[in-house]
């Protein structure tokens, strides 16, 4: 990657480039481009790098806003890392998966759980673990026009989809559960799947110790050594074009720049630049995106011996329960367990206006009411991110066609969640796309998006 891009230095050297959104897009872009030769400014709304991958502090504990583990098979993730020389310090290990179903919690890892998993009859195993190994090698992009639902219930049958698939997929997509498409569920298997490579089933995750607070540190550090000015408490008010320039609306005043690559959620870009074509402003507002309310709970003992806790049940008010501590043990928590309790939720879900207490009764209440000897009294830090718009995820009845870089501005590309096509949001098809948009910017192509 580093040596397409410098070979295009000499080529312009002066070039001012503006990068909207310090995410972990927009960070890659940005270096991808400041290697090139241009002249870089990053631009981002929050305090910090990182976006969705920022670390904050919870109780005296820094780490991850979200829940965020590397998979053996995240190439383009683990490149990046090798760049910034922290490949090496990836710890792995092998953790357990959960399945809160029917008010009992069950083990659900090896192919001997699998089996014994008391919801579903034997034909009804036999046919999931085939469903999942035909999901994981299958194109996404033949599913596309098909409903998750429909795909699913033929392949497993309507009770296994009732009684697993209905609930994940309500989970993760609330409403929306019925009318995905069946891509966006194949490609989760897929990567879900090349994490169990090798370990006779069990699922190898990865971290760097630090989490992704000492990722964002040194990514920063090679930031500024690449001479990139970095911007942070700076939120952008427009995006216009100007002749053969374009202005960043800031605090009132505007910069001029020769280019900008806008890295923001889809569903704030007509807003930012409001020149666009109305087809493409309407194109970009009828995308669907998920959201997320996620409370982080540091805790003196912990849940289960899972790293994910699937959840079936209708009345548990979160997604999921994700133990990260069983991916790294207690020792980076000072002997505690770092918990996440996910909830997907459209954009305008009322939950986003409920307090964190409010928040915490609930899902507190709900631990109590699942974990046999949960104690409330042993949570030492609860706290909650709330993101309106997460990812986006294509519609069945509506075939996905992902924006291009380009847009109907010279001189405006974009780089978002919205290109990474059939694919839930990850860190490592983030960077994928950051760097196909810095080739993009630096040698027009490719047209489309990264498939």
């Amino acid at each position: 990657m580093i040596e397409s891009v410098l070979a295009d230095t000499a080529h312009s050297s002066n070039e001012r480039i503006a990068v909207v959104g310090g995410g972990v897009v927009g960070c890659v872009v940005a270096l991808r481009l400041a290697a090139a030769g241009r002249q870089v400014t990053l631009f981002e709304a929050a305090p910090s790098l990182g976006g969705l991958a920022a670390p904050w502090e919870l109780g005296t504990l820094t780490w991850d806003r979200h829940y965020h583990v590397i998979c053996e098979s995240d190439l383009t993730l683990r490149s990046l890392l090798r760049e910034l020389e922290l490949e090496g310090e990836i710890r792995w290990s092998s953790v357990r998966t959960g399945f809160f179903s029917g008010g009992r919690l069950h083990e659900f890892t090896s192919v001997k759980d699998f089996f014994a998993f008391p919801p579903l009859r034997l034909h009804e195993k036999l046919r999931l673990g085939a469903a999942i190994v035909y999901a994981s090698r299958v194109d996404p992009a033949s599913l596309r026009a098909i409903t998750a639902a429909n795909w699913l219930t033929k392949l497993c049958g309507r009770r296994v989809y009732s009684q697993i698939w209905e609930p994940l997929l309500r989970a993760k997509l609330g409403a929306n559960a019925a009318s995905v498409a069946a891509s966006f569920i194949a490609v989760t298997i897929r990567r879900l799947f090349g994490a169990r490579a090798n370990t006779k089933g069990a699922e190898r995750f990865g971290y760097v110790p630090g989490g992704y607070a000492r990722i964002l540190a040194v990514l920063r550090e090679r930031l500024e050594t690449a001479g990139i000015a970095i911007r942070c408490s700076t939120p952008i008010d427009r995006i216009e074009p100007r002749g053969d320039a374009v202005t960043i609306g800031v605090g009132g005043a505007t910069e001029p720049f020769r280019h900008a690559v806008v890295t923001v959620p889809i569903p704030l870009v007509a807003a930012l630049v409001p020149e666009l074509a109305n087809a493409e402003r309407a194109a970009f507002n009828a995308i669907p995106y998920a959201g997320v309310v996620c409370a982080s709970l540091l805790l003196d003992k912990p849940i289960s011996p899972y790293y994910i806790m699937n959840i079936t049940d209708h009345w548990v008010p979160f997604s999921a329960v994700i133990e990260f501590s069983n991916v790294t043990g207690t020792e980076p928590f000072g002997g505690k367990s770092l918990v996440y309790l996910p909830k997907y939720v459209a954009p305008n879900d009322p939950l986003f206006n409920q307090d964190d207490d409010t928040i915490r009764h609930a899902f507190i209440s709900a631990l109590i009411r699942m974990i046999p000897g949960f104690d409330p009294a042993g949570v030492s830090a609860f706290r909650v991110s709330r993101v309106r718009n997460v990812f986006p995820f294509p519609i069945a009845s509506a075939p996905y066609d992902p924006p291009s870089f380009a847009t109907s501005l010279p001189g405006v590309t974009l780089a978002t969640a919205a290109q990474i096509d059939d694919a839930t949001l990850n860190v490592d098809r983030s960077i994928a796309l950051a760097n196909a948009a810095a080739e993009h910017v630096l040698h027009g192509t490719p047209q489309g998006s990264p498939r």
